[in-house]
């Protein structure tokens, strides 16, 4: 049996997915939390998200059904694309969740005994999750969808993203005060600023 770019292109699809998913199910621990402030109001800014990533998945190229051998330059680049995407969004969901510890959680909240996570991947932007989840609809698309459906996915996305990082920043803010302005003012929202000299 011939392994052919196409098994290549879902099966690292796949394991992209598996993988993140295990990450947040391992960090889904059930303690008991007292949360001083909700919002669950984020959860529809989820299902805006999730919107976007189901038009990525719903149309599909065709994904050449050549053998490995036969593949091309343009080929290669492709599926090394997704996935350097898909692992860098993996690693960086990994360390914001380990960043956050009990702290993490679905819907936008503050618990009573809440601190201000700046460490790991928050250095670079204050919603890493949010950007590696952007980075894995990218790497999703570039490996088994068409551009018009990840530039729509890609939209919507966004858009539920901004809702969230409204929302979950309004009660940081609430919270944290200047201490989070502060934060706010040094580190982008979700795409890391070059480094200067």
């Amino acid at each position: 049996m011939k392994v052919t770019l196409s098994d290549l292109h879902v099966f690292t699809l796949g394991a992209g997915w598996l993988t993140l998913g295990i990450i947040l199910l391992l960090r889904r621990r059930f303690h008991r939390k007292t949360v001083r402030q909700r919002d669950r109001r984020s959860l529809l800014g989820m299902a805006v998200q999730g919107v976007g990533l189901a038009v990525v998945f719903s149309v599909q190229r065709k994904v050449m059904g050549l053998p490995i051998n036969d593949a091309g330059w343009h080929d290669v680049i492709t599926f090394l694309a997704g996935v350097l995407l898909m692992g860098c969004s993996v690693w960086m969901v990994q360390s914001a969740v380990s960043a956050l510890g009990k702290q993490w959680s679905l819907s936008a909240r503050v618990l009573k005994e809440h601190s201000l996570v700046t460490s790991g991947p928050y250095r670079l932007v204050r919603h890493p999750i949010y950007a590696a989840m952007f980075g894995m609809l990218l790497g999703s698309g570039v490996l088994v969808s068409r551009w018009e459906s990840v530039s729509v996915g890609a939209a919507f996305y966004l858009c539920g993203t901004v809702f969230r990082v409204r929302i979950e920043e309004r009660l940081l803010r609430a919270v944290f005060g200047s201490a989070y302005e502060n934060y706010a003012r040094k580190v982008p929202a979700l795409i890391p600023r070059w480094p200067g000299p």
